[in-house]
C-alpha cells in the first residue's frame, strides 16, 4: 500500500517549504525563536486575540493620523503616509488564479471528507478534529497557535529525515484501520440491506 507524503502540500509554496524544512537553518531558527518570544509575551500580557488586534489597529490609526497631520502642517512631502496600493489588472488576475486554484484544491479535499468517498481521509479528519477539540479544552488560543507553529517546524523535517520508517509505520496502521473499517462497513451495510429487504417483503 502506498502512503501519501504529509508534506506534499508544501510543493506549491516553495518559500514555506524552504522555511519549514530548515533549508536555511538561520532563517528558520530565527522565525521560530521570534514566534516563541512573541508567544511568551502574549501569555504574559494577558491579551485576547480580539483585544490585541483592536489595540494594534488603534495605535496604527492614531499614529497614521498624527503623522499625516504633521506632514500637512509642515508641508513635508517626504513625510506623507504611504497609501495602501490598489491592485492593477495583471495582479488581480494572478491573485484570482492563485485563490481559485487553492480554493478548488480545498474543495476537492472537503468533498472527499464530507461524502466519505475516501474513508481513510474522512477518518483522519474526524480524528484530527476530535484531538483538537480535546486539546482545545485545556489550552488557550495563543497556546494552540504556538503549538501549531512548533509542530509545523518539526513534523515536516522529522518526516523528511525518517521518511522510510514513518511510511512503513503509517502503512501498517492504515492497513489495520482499513481492515476494521471494512468489517464495520460490512456489518452496517448488511443490517441496512436486511432492513430494506424486510420492508420490501412486507409491502409485497
Amino acid at each position: 500500500m502506498t502512503t501519501s507524503c504529509p508534506i506534499e502540500f508544501l510543493e506549491g509554496f516553495p518559500k514555506a517549504k524552504a522555511l519549514l524544512l530548515w533549508e536555511c537553518p538561520k532563517k528558520s531558527g530565527g522565525v521560530l525563536a521570534l514566534t516563541t518570544m512573541m508567544y511568551f509575551l502574549m501569555e504574559l500580557s494577558g491579551y485576547t486575540m480580539l483585544s490585541l488586534f483592536s489595540t494594534i489597529l488603534l495605535f496604527a490609526v492614531i499614529a497614521s493620523f498624527v503623522w499625516a497631520s504633521i506632514a500637512r502642517i509642515t508641508n513635508r512631502d517626504d513625510m506623507k503616509v504611504p497609501l495602501v496600493p490598489e491592485l492593477d489588472e495583471k495582479s488581480k488576475i494572478e491573485l484570482g488564479n492563485k485563490v481559485q486554484s487553492s480554493f478548488n484544491k480545498l474543495s476537492v479535499v472537503c468533498n472527499k471528507i464530507l461524502t466519505g468517498s475516501n474513508p481513510w481521509l474522512t477518518l483522519q479528519a474526524a480524528g484530527f478534529l476530535f484531538t483538537v477539540s480535546k486539546i482545545g479544552a485545556f489550552f488557550h488560543f495563543w497556546t494552540l497557535v504556538f503549538q501549531g507553529v512548533l509542530l509545523s517546524f518539526t513534523i515536516p523535517k522529522i518526516y523528511q529525515l525518517k521518511k522510510t520508517e514513518i511510511d512503513q509505520m503509517v502503512g501498517a496502521g492504515r492497513t489495520q484501520i482499513n481492515a476494521y473499517y471494512m468489517v464495520l462497513k460490512g456489518n452496517v451495510l448488511g443490517k441496512i440491506g436486511g432492513g430494506k429487504a424486510k420492508a420490501e417483503e412486507k409491502k409485497q
